[in-house]
C-alpha cells in the first residue's frame, strides 16, 4: 500500500521528516490557536493581493447588469464530480438555480453541457473564473463551496 503502489519500497514516513531541509505547508494554520514553529516550516499559498483586482472583461460584461442584486458564486473544485450526478439531481440544482433570476450566478462546473437543461440565462456557466476577482468584487453577496484547501473565503 502506499509508496509502494509507486514502486518505492524503501519508504519511511519518520526518516523522511528526519532528513527534510524544509517543510512547505499549504495550511489554513493562520486560524489555528498560538503555537510555535520551527526555522524548517514555510508557509505557502493562502495569500490575498493587498488591493482589488478587476473582473476579466467577460466576467465584468456578465455581472455589470443594473437589474442584478449581487453576484452568487459557486465553485466545488474538483471535489463535485457532476458528471456523474443523476438527472433528478441536476434537475433540483437547476431549479434551484432558476429561483435567483434576481442575481447573477457564476456557477464553476465541470460536467456535462446536457446537465444544464432550462439553465436561465443569468447563469454564467464556466469549467474555470477567476477566484480571487469574483471574491474581490463589492457586488459578490454570497460564495458557495465545499471549504477546499485551495480555495479563498
Amino acid at each position: 500500500s502506499g509508496p509502494s503502489l509507486l514502486g518505492i519500497s524503501e519508504y519511511s514516513i519518520s526518516r523522511l521528516v528526519r532528513d527534510a531541509a524544509f517543510c512547505y505547508l499549504d495550511d489554513v494554520n493562520y486560524f489555528a490557536y498560538p503555537s510555535p514553529g520551527g526555522h524548517d516550516v514555510v508557509n505557502v499559498g493562502l495569500s490575498c493581493p493587498p488591493q482589488a483586482v478587476l473582473l476579466p472583461p467577460q466576467y465584468e460584461t456578465f455581472v455589470a447588469s443594473n437589474q442584478s442584486m449581487g453576484v452568487i458564486y459557486i465553485a466545488f473544485g474538483s471535489n463535485v464530480p457532476w458528471k456523474f450526478a443523476p438527472s433528478h439531481h441536476m434537475k433540483v440544482f437547476v431549479d434551484g438555480l432558476n429561483h435567483f433570476r434576481d442575481h447573477r450566478v457564476i456557477f464553476s462546473f465541470n460536467g456535462r453541457p446536457d446537465q444544464l437543461i432550462g439553465l436561465g440565462d443569468h447563469v454564467m456557466v464556466t469549467k474555470w473564473a477567476p477566484q480571487k476577482e469574483i471574491l474581490s468584487d463589492s457586488r459578490t453577496k454570497l460564495y458557495i463551496t465545499h471549504g477546499g484547501l485551495k480555495r479563498y473565503a
